[in-house]
Parts: structure tokens; sequence; C-alpha cells
């Protein structure tokens, strides 16, 4: 993840995305952002795809608010930040 980390930002910036953070768990990458509060879900799922795209790989996209509530400690305990 370190070797893409310029461009995962650069990607993350132009949807207003921050404080980005991922964690690799059942062979499925899952990153956790922060949108800006001008940003809607199009943004997120036009995030996702240019991830996808950038990575070569199948990635998931939350924010904190998304992920249910009895595995958002975890998650968020066990995530990176980029």
């Amino acid at each position: 993840m370190s070797l893409k980390k310029i461009d995962i930002l650069d990607v993350a910036n132009d949807y207003s995305a921050s404080n980005i953070r991922y964690v690799i768990e059942d062979e499925e990458v899952i990153f956790i952002v922060d949108l800006a509060k001008n940003r809607s879900l199009f943004d997120l799922a036009g995030l996702l795809e240019s991830l996808r795209e950038l990575l070569g790989f199948e990635v998931v996209v939350f924010t904190e608010s998304m992920i249910k509530e009895q595995y958002r400690e975890s998650i968020i305990n066990n995530s990176i930040k980029l």
C-alpha cells in the first residue's frame, strides 16, 4: 500500500476525502475516510471506482458512520493511517 500512498492521497483529495485509513480483512482492503460536508455518496462512489482503477483490485470504501456499529470499533482500532 505504501508504494501507492501518494497516488491514493491524490485521488482522495480529488473527492474531498481525508483521514484515510485502511484495514485488510478476509483478503479485502477496506478504506475508511472522512468525507467533506459538501460531498455526497456520489463522491464516495467516484472515490471507490478511482481507487479500484488505481490499485487494480477490488476495494471497499466507507465513512465511519457507514460501518455497522457492532463492527465499527474493531475495524477502526485495527485500521492503519495512510
